[in-house]
């Protein structure tokens, strides 16, 4: 019982493991001759004067029943190591275990292309990954080549040398080249030595080697292509607005003339304007002076009513005067 419970389970997809284990466990047992060896047959007599049928008959009922105990055992065993939810669908009476065994393997030849499929992506994108050693790397693609080939799907060794060169790194370049140059034809048993004597080489020159081989393999595949930026015809890049540099100096505008250099008050256009429409004695009732500007000769009234800033300087301001209440002008 100890052996079975080393069995796996029969699964969807685990047939070829499970019927390797089988004849292991059925093997140690000595209890495989169902499998490996056909019925024996009924001897017959060879004449009046045969005296070898009792010793051979004999030989045919010892060898009957070892077979029938041994087929027994081989059945108990497959029926205990298939799951339940796919017993039903298998044969419920079986004849023998080997029959019992074709049938099985039946069910699952459907499995063989979507197998394959998936061991020959696996072995086209193998790659070297720097923690396991070369050679194991190496062996376990020649494992996923064979396995190819028991599901009638073939790959000769030397294609699968060549996938083999290219599922390593780049820190084996210099080897590849020298493999390139060279005349010489390698074997897989060749490769596999001359790999591990070139990863010796190179653990022993760079003690980060397997860090430097991770990191290629990760940076390699999330590498992004910067495209030049376009702009759309008819239609120009988006500029931000300029901000004003505070210390630079202002620059005067006259709103009179449009005119830099100079403000409306000094503004000559404005003065000659002025005197032309001959209203020099102009009185203004003022709410806000401030960015106000008139001539010299303007007369301005504070009501009392709020504090009015006219000026911050009195150049210009000829006089001061009261107008007391009812006084008239």
């Amino acid at each position: 019982m100890t052996y079975i419970n080393g069995v796996s389970q029969l699964g969807g997809d685990n047939f070829v493991k499970w019927k390797t284990e089988i004849g292991f466990i059925l093997l140690t047992m000595d209890k495989d001759h169902s499998l490996r060896m056909p019925a024996p047959v009924a001897p017959v007599s060879q004449g009046t004067e045969d005296t070898t049928l009792a010793a051979r008959t004999a030989a045919y009922e010892k060898e009957k029943e070892r077979r029938e105990h041994s087929d027994r055992v081989a059945l108990s065993v497959m029926n205990i190591t298939i799951n339940p939810s796919i017993r039903g669908a298998i044969e419920k009476e079986p004849k023998n275990a080997k029959d019992f065994m074709n049938k099985i393997e039946s069910y699952f030849k459907g499995c063989d292309k979507a197998n394959a499929s998936i061991l020959l992506s696996q072995l086209v994108k193998a790659k070297y990954n720097g923690q396991d050693s070369v050679r194991e790397h190496i062996m376990g693609m020649v494992n996923m080549r064979d396995k190819l080939q028991d599901l009638d799907c073939p790959f000769n060794d030397a294609a699968l040398l060549h996938h083999i060169m290219m599922s390593l790194s780049s820190v084996f370049e210099p080897f590849k080249i020298n493999y390139n140059a060279s005349d010489q034809k390698w074997d897989i048993t060749t490769l596999v030595s001359k790999c591990a004597q070139e990863e010796e080489r190179l653990r022993s020159q760079n003690p980060d080697f397997a860090n430097i081989v991770r990191h290629e393999r990760h940076s390699g595949g999330n590498k992004r292509v910067s495209r030049p930026n376009k702009t759309k015809k008819g239609k120009k890049p988006y500029e931000a607005p300029r901000r004003n540099d505070p210390s630079a100096p202002k620059k005067l505008l006259c709103y009179h003339c449009d005119n830099e250099g100079h403000e409306r008050k000094d503004c000559p256009k404005f003065k000659a304007w002025c005197e032309r429409k001959g209203d020099n004695d102009i009185i203004s009732l003022v709410d806000e002076s401030f960015y106000a500007y008139f001539p010299l000769s303007t007369w301005w009234i504070d009501s009392g009513a709020t504090t009015i800033l006219v000026t911050n300087s009195s150049q210009g301001l000829s006089g001061v005067r009261t107008i007391r209440k009812g006084l008239e002008s």
